[in-house]
Parts: structure tokens; sequence; C-alpha cells
């Protein structure tokens, strides 16, 4: 009984803390020059698609590098190895290209 009421004490108060009084501050993209985002399987579905439109509203386009896979690992991506086909998808997008 005493865990459960302190547990609902820590819950209440994390949801009367703002966030701000809590230490978070959301992260500023405006004075980046490029933001690389390398993904797991969870980027290539439906959340990777909502969180890349999130970035592209947050620094733009043109500065945006998206590298997602589904069963890679990351020595699949050094030149030194051999090409990695993905079994489950993949999404690749630059400032010049976009590809699925």
């Amino acid at each position: 009984m005493h865990r459960a009421r302190l547990f609902l004490l820590c819950l209440l108060g994390l949801w009367l803390t703002s966030p701000t009084e809590a230490g978070y501050t959301a992260p500023a993209f405006n004075g980046a020059r490029k933001v690389l985002f390398l993904g797991d399987s969870l980027t290539v579905g439906p959340f990777g698609r909502e969180l890349q439109s999130y970035l592209v509203e947050q620094v733009s386009e043109r500065r945006l590098f998206v590298y997602a896979s589904c069963g890679a690992s990351p020595e699949h991506w050094l030149d030194d190895e051999p090409t990695y086909v993905s079994r489950c998808g993949f999404r690749v997008k630059t400032p010049s290209t976009f590809l699925l």
C-alpha cells in the first residue's frame, strides 16, 4: 500500500511539473549545418517517416541526411565489406536523392 501511494505521488509530481521546470529544453536545430539521422528497423516504417517529416520541418530538406535500414549492422555500411541486401526494407534520403 505504501509503495502504491509513493508511486502515485511521483506520477502526480511529474504530471504537475512543466518540462522547463524539469530541466528539459527542446533541441535547437536552427544553427546546425547538417543533420545525420541513422536508423534501424523502427525508422524504416511509419514511425521513421513521421520522424523524418519532423526533422525536415526543423532543419530543411537540403540539410537532412537519412539512412535507415532494417536488418543491417554497421559493418554492412563499410566499403570493404560485401554489399548488404536488406530483406525487410531501407530508406535513404539526402539533399539530392531519395530511395525507398
